[in-house]
């Protein structure tokens, strides 16, 4: 009897592991994501505040 219940503790001890890892890894990619796509949006906005300034300097 107590061999069935560590068995299936255990099991239980696997199954919020492996679900919390993988919780942890689409929360993770989700992140890098956002990082990634906030990236683009700073460096368009340099590109685009370059552009403005450089056609300022032929007025």
């Amino acid at each position: 009897m107590t061999n069935t219940l560590l068995t299936t503790d255990f099991a239980l001890h696997n199954y919020q592991a492996l679900i919390s890892r993988l919780a942890y890894q689409r929360w993770h990619r989700s992140t890098e994501l956002n990082n990634k796509s906030n990236m683009n949006n700073i460096n368009s906005n340099n590109h685009s505040s370059n552009n403005y300034k450089g056609n300022s300097q032929h007025f």
